[in-house]
Protein backbone atom coordinates (compact mmCIF):
# COMPACT_ATOMS: atom_id res chain seq x y z
CA UNK A 1 0.00 0.00 0.00
CA UNK A 2 1.53 3.02 -0.93
CA UNK A 3 1.90 6.35 1.31
CA UNK A 4 -1.25 8.03 -0.91
CA UNK A 5 -3.85 5.54 -0.10
CA UNK A 6 -2.83 4.87 3.42
CA UNK A 7 -3.77 8.66 3.91
CA UNK A 8 -6.89 8.67 2.10
CA UNK A 9 -10.27 8.56 2.96
CA UNK A 10 -12.47 5.70 3.63
CA UNK A 11 -15.56 4.97 3.46
CA UNK A 12 -16.85 2.04 5.61
CA UNK A 13 -20.68 1.84 5.85
CA UNK A 14 -22.01 4.58 7.45
CA UNK A 15 -18.98 5.42 8.54
CA UNK A 16 -16.50 8.50 6.70
CA UNK A 17 -12.98 7.79 7.79
CA UNK A 18 -10.16 10.50 7.00
CA UNK A 19 -7.67 7.78 6.83
CA UNK A 20 -7.38 3.91 6.58
CA UNK A 21 -5.26 4.37 9.57
CA UNK A 22 -7.02 2.80 12.36
CA UNK A 23 -6.64 2.20 16.34
CA UNK A 24 -7.71 -0.71 18.69
CA UNK A 25 -9.30 0.49 21.85
CA UNK A 26 -6.17 0.87 24.87
CA UNK A 27 -7.92 0.45 28.15
CA UNK A 28 -10.38 -1.83 29.25
CA UNK A 29 -13.15 0.72 29.86
CA UNK A 30 -13.06 1.71 26.20
CA UNK A 31 -13.42 -1.94 25.04
CA UNK A 32 -15.91 -2.87 27.67
CA UNK A 33 -19.21 -3.49 27.59
CA UNK A 34 -21.42 -0.80 29.20
CA UNK A 35 -23.44 -2.84 31.35
CA UNK A 36 -20.58 -3.68 33.39
CA UNK A 37 -21.15 -0.10 35.18
CA UNK A 38 -23.45 -1.97 37.68
CA UNK A 39 -21.49 -5.09 38.14
CA UNK A 40 -18.07 -2.70 39.10
CA UNK A 41 -20.05 -0.94 41.42
CA UNK A 42 -21.53 -3.99 43.30
CA UNK A 43 -17.95 -5.48 43.32
CA UNK A 44 -16.42 -2.64 44.26
CA UNK A 45 -18.52 -1.60 47.67
CA UNK A 46 -19.49 -5.47 48.64
CA UNK A 47 -16.29 -7.22 47.24
CA UNK A 48 -16.13 -11.36 47.08
CA UNK A 49 -13.11 -11.38 49.07
CA UNK A 50 -12.25 -9.70 52.75
CA UNK A 51 -8.78 -8.38 50.99
CA UNK A 52 -10.42 -5.52 49.01
CA UNK A 53 -13.04 -4.82 51.62
CA UNK A 54 -10.90 -1.29 52.37
CA UNK A 55 -11.83 0.67 49.61
CA UNK A 56 -8.06 1.64 47.54
CA UNK A 57 -7.28 1.60 44.37
CA UNK A 58 -6.46 -2.52 44.61
CA UNK A 59 -10.08 -2.62 45.23
CA UNK A 60 -11.26 -1.06 42.21
CA UNK A 61 -8.94 -2.49 40.18
CA UNK A 62 -10.25 -6.18 41.71
CA UNK A 63 -13.44 -4.70 40.68
CA UNK A 64 -12.94 -4.20 37.14
CA UNK A 65 -10.99 -7.33 36.71
CA UNK A 66 -14.18 -9.48 38.43
CA UNK A 67 -16.64 -7.80 36.17
CA UNK A 68 -14.36 -8.51 32.51
CA UNK A 69 -14.17 -12.40 33.91
CA UNK A 70 -17.69 -12.33 33.81
CA UNK A 71 -18.09 -11.35 30.22
CA UNK A 72 -19.27 -14.10 27.10
CA UNK A 73 -15.96 -13.06 24.97
CA UNK A 74 -17.09 -15.01 22.05
CA UNK A 75 -19.10 -12.13 20.42
CA UNK A 76 -16.20 -10.48 20.79
CA UNK A 77 -14.00 -12.95 18.97
CA UNK A 78 -17.04 -13.23 15.95
CA UNK A 79 -17.21 -9.49 15.26
CA UNK A 80 -13.34 -9.13 15.33
CA UNK A 81 -13.39 -12.43 12.74
CA UNK A 82 -15.87 -10.58 10.74
CA UNK A 83 -14.32 -7.88 10.61
CA UNK A 84 -10.56 -9.76 9.50
CA UNK A 85 -12.99 -10.81 6.87
CA UNK A 86 -14.03 -7.71 5.83
CA UNK A 87 -10.50 -5.77 5.51
CA UNK A 88 -9.12 -8.60 4.11
CA UNK A 89 -11.67 -9.14 1.18
CA UNK A 90 -11.55 -5.74 0.66
CA UNK A 91 -7.93 -4.97 0.58
CA UNK A 92 -5.80 -7.89 -0.27
CA UNK A 93 -5.58 -6.28 -3.80
CA UNK A 94 -3.99 -3.36 -2.11
CA UNK A 95 -1.13 -4.80 -0.14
Amino acid sequence: MSKDSLFSPLQIGAIQLRNRIIMAPLTRMRAGAKHLARSVHDLYFEPKYEEFRPRTIWSLSNAFTSAFKELDPIPQFRATAKLGEFLEARFSQSF
